[in-house]
């Protein structure tokens, strides 16, 4: 199994998140490296909170971010004159 770390840094900085791929053995090593991390990020006005995903060895990170944006056209108002 592989752990993969997301990390949500927040308040000034706005909403952000990054992705990374954690060199560790067990789900223990995984939280205790990316409480290291998100603690290293924090500062006293951006906070960061993390989760960790396991994922299986076949499986890889894409390469795009995290959200895509979908942008959405507005249907012109009908206007009866």
């Amino acid at each position: 199994m592989r752990y993969i770390a997301v990390f949500h840094e927040y308040w000034m900085s706005g909403g952000r998140f990054a992705v990374m791929e954690l060199d560790v053995k067990t789900n223990e090593g995984a939280d205790k490296v990316a409480a290291a991390l998100a603690y290293k990020k924090t500062s006293e006005f951006n906070h960061c909170e993390y989760t960790i995903v396991e994922i299986s060895d076949r499986e890889r990170l894409a390469k795009r971010g995290l959200f895509g944006r979908t942008y959405f056209k507005e249907k012109p108002d009908e206007q009866s004159d």
